[in-house]
């Protein structure tokens, strides 16, 4: 049971690693942040102290790395948009997120459940007609 069980946390860990891997390059793919972050008038030298500033002028596997090490410790940075810690963010949405889960399995049986009601000997409200 023991040998089970942590074959099945090493598999998680290494699940984890490629999706970690798999969002850090599809959020590479999408372009320059620096360019999303400035005025569209920003000067050359503006986008290289961003992006030194950023770390992003560093090779892509030192700025995985650094990425890997603070989600280790809890630390995603800082929000661009909203210019606060992104785990706030995290904790902020977390509890509607966490309902909309547990609610997903529920949704199958609201529509011909919601039918059901909806067509039991009245008109239907959507429709006008006797039969749903």
């Amino acid at each position: 049971m023991v040998a089970y069980v942590l074959r099945r946390l090493a598999q998680s860990v290494l699940v984890l690693l490629g999706v970690s891997v798999i969002v850090f390059g599809l959020l590479h793919l999408t372009g320059d942040p620096t360019r999303l972050l400035l005025p569209l008038e920003a000067r050359e030298e503006d986008v290289r102290q961003l992006r030194a500033l950023l770390g992003l002028d560093d090779p892509l596997w030192v700025q995985y790395l650094r990425f890997l090490g603070r989600a280790v410790r809890g630390d995603f940075g800082v929000s661009f948009k909203h210019q606060v810690p992104a785990l706030t963010l995290i904790r902020q949405t977390l509890p509607a997120t966490l309902e909309l889960t547990a609610a997903g399995p529920a949704t199958p049986s609201s529509t011909p459940s919601a039918r059901w009601a909806c067509c039991s000997g009245r008109r239907c409200p959507y429709t006008g007609s006797d039969s749903c």
